[in-house]
């Protein structure tokens, strides 16, 4: 088969691993994430010895039997293929409006009956900084809809945003009198957990796999079960009334309390990250599940392994850099690289904030899936390039067991 990757540079792999299934990936690069005009050409480019050709839109759009659009702020442009009867994987603008209105997607779960923080809709830049300044608004989450650039932020006090979030946020957005927030009060004590799965026109596959996250640091799934914790299969039940015409990766996350109650925090209408990397190299069927999900048919998850853990590699060089990562070819399809692009055998990433690398191990348990993981990161270099192989430690001697208090079989 044919297939057309629009992506914005975070889902290259996912082509790659397209290509490994046998069909013939053709991967463009739209303009939404802040890149030069230098970056959207380089970045995907050099792929072909791995089956994946950088390629136009309108004219690869041409020739390809599926189009696969794996990230946010592709909603029109899935709700245009579609109204044009191409078969599409992607979200649509109807459930991408899950993940960037977020009050909206608050008030349909509150609405539900959902548990839910206390949280405060503000419209305006100006307001939300009248309002930090007052004393009682010290321990917020503040989180911003429809943007990504400062999308979450913790408000400790008035002098600390002052002087670490305020002048980014007037550097992003101004002074916008329109610009919507949010102010949410924590959920604690709780344990946070996230469902990793998709959706096919409202319906999931019987497997739903889902795992904990160290935030940008390390991700462990599970994939064999074919029961969601309670806290999880109550709000995926609320929301997927609102994905029935979505085909999409979705995923769900909780601050789950020790009386087993799951509030709901943000969704995810879209190929999460670093889930997509441990789906990649679990799922046996993956290219089936995209293809076939795209006509709108739903495939059972065929998963090789019970768990999958990914290590995010970190570097300060990156940040400001095109940074070379290197690693042992037999590795390959274990590293995960982000707005990468390719010079002969070398690879290379886009400077960018986000983690440029992401490493994949697979086991019958937590541990083993972690300790697999961390073999193949020894061997992934790059300049300042670093893992934190701490967090495997943190999320198995202490997140798996504490989740199990809160009800969470891992």
């Amino acid at each position: 088969m044919k297939i057309l990757v629009s992506d914005h540079g975070l889902c290259i792999e996912a082509a790659i691993t397209l290509a490994r299934a046998g069909h013939k990936v053709g991967y463009s690069i739209s303009s939404t994430d802040k890149h030069s005009h230098h970056d959207i050409v380089q970045m995907g480019s050099g792929f072909e010895k791995e089956g994946v050709e950088k390629v136009d839109f309108y004219t690869a759009l041409s020739y390809a039997d599926y189009v696969v659009c794996m990230d946010t702020y592709s909603g029109g442009e899935v709700d245009w293929l579609r109204a044009k009867g191409h078969k599409v994987w992607g979200a649509g603008q109807a459930a991408e409006r899950l993940e960037l209105d977020r009050w909206y997607a608050y008030s349909k779960m509150h609405d539900a009956g959902l548990p839910s923080a206390d949280a405060e809709h503000v419209v305006g830049v100006p307001t939300l900084i009248e309002k930090l300044q007052k004393p009682g608004y010290k321990k917020r989450w503040i989180k911003c809809s429809g943007t990504r650039e400062l999308e979450t932020f913790f408000h400790e006090d008035w002098l600390a945003t002052q002087e670490t979030y305020i002048a980014p946020l007037l550097y992003e957005y101004g002074t916008d009198p329109k610009l919507e927030f949010m102010i949410v009060t924590p959920i604690d004590p709780a344990q946070e957990v996230g469902s990793d799965s998709l959706v096919i026109n409202g319906i999931r596959p019987a497997i739903q796999p889902y795992g904990y996250e160290d935030k940008d640091t390390s991700y462990i799934g599970r994939f064999n079960s074919k029961v969601l914790p309670d806290c999880l299969a109550k709000i995926n039940k609320v929301i997927d009334k609102e994905l029935t015409n979505a085909i999409s990766f979705v995923s769900t996350e909780a601050r789950v309390t020790p009386d087993k109650k799951g509030y709901p925090i943000d969704l995810t209408i879209r190929a999460a990250h670093p889930p997509l990397a441990a789906m990649l190299e679990c799922i046996v069927n993956i290219s089936d599940i995209i293809t076939r999900g795209s006509k709108g048919y739903i495939e059972n998850i065929l998963p090789n392994a019970n768990y999958a853990a990914v290590l995010c590699g970190s570097s300060g060089w990156a940040e400001e850099h095109r940074m070379e990562i290197r690693f042992p070819e037999r590795y390959r399809r274990y590293v995960k690289l982000a707005k990468a692009w390719k010079n002969g055998d070398i690879y290379y990433t886009i400077p960018s904030k986000n983690f440029p690398v992401q490493v994949v191990g697979l086991g019958e348990t937590p541990r083993a899936a972690a300790n697999d993981c961390m073999k193949h990161a020894k061997e992934v270099k790059g300049k300042e390039l670093s893992f934190d192989w701490s967090s495997f430690d943190r999320m198995i001697d202490e997140t798996i067991p504490e989740g199990k208090k809160h009800g969470i079989e891992f």
